[in-house]
């Protein structure tokens, strides 16, 4: 794998029980921050980690399938299942019950908890697709006129979607949605 010095993917070299990695790193010296990385490459690496982002999600847990879970879905479908348009959707297909198997036994092995509720989201999440039947994924940029399934979260649904489109995140590293805060000029003590 070859790797600059913006690029951190060089933490996943070499995961494989199967082989070793070996990562390049190519710096250029007419770049101030290349060139900084280069004259300080022990000390970077050896606190490489702190250069990445925490994870943010807490992958089985309720609000996170409530936002992100149908986009899991749609992505299995899409990609597994070879589902060319929305609304060829079947729900009783071989490959959603293997996927919700897949699934839920990863959520059983690291939040028991949650195993059930997601398997019950899941099939929920299934049956709305195939009574609403979608004509199109949906996309970024402008509404489409006929309802998708899903459209971008942070943007308003037309209303003839009827609440049947899904609010998707572009990004499953953070799943939270916005708050607005303000600035308190006074704060008055309770007691």
């Amino acid at each position: 794998m070859l790797s600059d010095a913006h690029n951190p993917a060089s933490s996943r070299v070499g995961r494989s029980d199967k082989g070793p990695g070996l990562v390049v790193a190519m710096y250029n010296p007419g770049k101030p921050r290349d060139r900084s990385h280069y004259e300080h490459f022990r000390g970077y690496h050896s606190a490489f980690y702190k250069h990445v982002e925490p994870t943010s999600v807490t992958p089985y847990s309720l609000p996170v399938m409530e936002r992100a879970l149908h986009a899991v879905l749609v992505i299995a479908a899409r990609h597994l299942g070879r589902l060319a348009s929305p609304d060829k959707i079947d729900p009783r297909a071989a490959l959603f019950d293997e996927l919700i198997r897949c699934l839920k036994e990863r959520c059983d092995g690291s939040d028991p908890d949650h195993a059930d509720a997601l398997e019950k989201k899941l099939r929920q999440l299934l049956g709305h697709w195939a009574a609403v039947k979608p004509s199109e994924w949906g996309r970024f940029g402008k509404p489409p006129e006929s309802r998708p399934l899903m459209y971008p979260a942070g943007t308003e649904p037309l209303d003839d979607w009827d609440d049947s489109a899904w609010a998707t995140p572009s990004s499953m590293r953070n799943v939270d949605v916005e708050c607005q805060a303000g600035v308190v000029q006074k704060y008055e003590d309770p007691n």
